[in-house]
């Protein structure tokens, strides 16, 4: 886990419905949350929040702690959590003595007032001393509804320099307006990615032994003049991030399916140097 900056209570008309647990420009905020996903065996088929709700309550992977001094919650793995605890009993654990494994573990300082957060595509954790009680109270809502099932995991949107935090929302709290709109970007999402793959155009840039690094799918009609300087719209319904390998030779650019049709034939704008790159 390494410590997310900038975390805070997330609140919906003055109501508590989660937590963000921030972000840092790291390795570890930066690989998506694929294997949490698969702890809490969140429902990959699924659409909106529902995709992002915890499944399954892995008993063993979670340390709780809620005592005179502080609250944390920690999910990781439970041979990390054996580690931690050394020799004694999961119920005897303290909170002093967390604060001071979440310091050589993970150099985090959970002494103050401060609400402390730390994630990775594997694991998480929160806590905050008894010198501020609303955060304590925000945690055990949030561990309260991961037992029921009741909560969602899920990365936020960030910027080009920094992953967007991870946050810990409580389902039944969460505004329809925003469960709606998360549903419906999930569905243009699937709706996007059909369309792409029916152009056959990465399967067939395979088959022809092109690289990339990236080649990421947009809608066509959001680009209003076409792509890129001297060439003409589009036919397809989608248009494409190309992001090659090999860049002494082919550029990085929005590439309509014609485009990349031409780089089947080593010519056209993937070609540095083209006429109409």
């Amino acid at each position: 886990m390494r410590e997310g900056y900038h975390n805070s209570i997330v609140e919906h008309n003055s109501k508590v419905v989660g937590i963000n647990l921030g972000a840092d420009a790291c390795t570890e905020h930066e690989c998506g949350i694929g294997d949490l996903r698969k702890k809490f065996e969140m429902d990959a088929n699924a659409l909106g929040i529902e995709k992002r709700r915890v499944r399954t309550v892995p008993t063993d992977d979670i340390l709780y702690i809620d005592d005179k001094d502080g609250t944390v919650l920690i999910v990781i793995s439970s041979y990390t959590i054996e580690s931690m605890l050394e020799d004694v009993v999961r119920k005897d654990f303290t909170f002093k003595r967390m604060a001071k494994t979440l310091g050589h573990y993970f150099h985090l300082s959970c002494e103050g007032e401060n609400l402390v957060s730390a994630w990775d595509e594997y694991s998480f954790g929160v806590a905050c001393s008894s010198k501020n009680p609303a955060y304590q109270q925000v945690i055990r809502e949030v561990y309260a509804a991961l037992q029921k099932k009741d909560l969602a995991i899920m990365q936020g949107s960030g910027n080009c320099f920094i992953a967007g935090g991870l946050n810990l929302l409580i389902i039944s709290r969460l505004p329809e307006t925003f469960t709606k709109e998360l549903h419906d970007k999930d569905m243009d999402c699937q709706n996007l990615l059909e369309a792409a793959k029916k152009t056959g155009i990465e399967e067939r840039l395979r088959k022809a032994d092109k690289h990339w690094f990236s080649l990421s799918p947009r809608w066509a009609k959001d680009f209003k003049f076409g792509v890129g300087g001297n060439r003409p719209a589009t036919k397809y319904a989608v248009v494409f991030w190309l992001n090659p390998m090999e860049q002494d030779k082919y550029n990085a650019n929005w590439m309509r399916v014609e485009d990349l049709e031409d780089w089947l034939e080593n010519k056209g704008a993937v070609i540095r140097g083209a006429q109409n790159e």
